[in-house]
């Protein structure tokens, strides 16, 4: 906590008069206030925090499903172009055969 009293006090003691401890009492008051998190600033913050971490899993569940979707979709691929080389090779061979 900032003593601004004191701080006043002080200032007077050096020379300046009340109303120039008074400005530079207020200016750091300022200074001081506009650098400090309020209890709501941090609480804002945790629920911000909570909320991009739900979507964080959300999105990784989504990302996983899409994933299971392309592995599959890639193993029928080639699964029918196994079948297709393998045919086209037992076909080549027959040719040759005869």
């Amino acid at each position: 906590m900032f003593d601004t009293l004191m701080y006043a006090k002080r200032l007077e003691a050096a020379g300046l008069t009340r109303d120039q401890a008074e400005a530079q009492i207020n200016i750091i008051a300022e200074m001081v206030v506009d650098g400090v998190a309020t209890k709501q600033d941090i609480a804002l913050l945790k629920q911000d925090n909570t909320l991009l971490r739900q979507e964080f899993v959300i999105l990784k569940a989504e990302i996983s499903r899409d994933l299971e979707k392309m592995a599959n979709k890639n193993m029928k691929f080639m699964g029918t172009m196994f079948l297709v080389s393998t045919t086209i090779t037992i076909g080549v061979l027959g040719l040759l055969i005869k």
